[in-house]
């Protein structure tokens, strides 16, 4: 009986992975479509980016953050791919998918409507990694 119940909450632990469902997705095989294929992933099912613009070595962004007032404030955002070090597996939150990067200046966290974007975009960012 215990022996059920632990394979039981083993089960349901299983289930609560906010990775589970997430598609794994082959990078694209030139950096030129990986650059294409993260544009898309961000301008068609990003949250809170506008006017993205990606080449083979940047990425440059419009970035909205509310502010306590309930106004919206953008800031102009730019990374360079070079200096990407790793990408997180897109992940379940509240209002859609997160996916994570750590870069050379710190953490970026980029969110999105649906998991197969999030996969495309990391499967983007993960080809735009690596060198030619």
């Amino acid at each position: 009986m215990k022996v059920l119940f632990a394979l039981a909450l083993l089960l349901a632990g299983c289930g609560m992975n906010p990775r589970v469902n997430a598609p794994v997705l082959t990078p694209p095989q030139s950096r030129q479509a990986a650059a294409r294929a993260l544009e898309d992933a961000l301008i068609l099912a990003g949250r809170g980016v506008s006017e993205v613009r990606v080449d083979q070595a940047a990425l440059a962004w419009n970035e909205r953050h509310r502010r306590a007032d309930d106004s919206t404030v953008m800031y102009r955002r730019e990374l360079d791919l070079r200096l990407v070090r790793q990408v997180s597996r897109p992940r379940k939150v509240e209002m859609g998918w997160q996916l994570e990067l750590e870069a050379a200046g710190g953490r970026l966290f980029f969110a999105f409507k649906d998991d197969l974007s999030a996969s495309r975009a990391e499967a983007a960012f993960i080809r735009l990694m690596e060198p030619d």
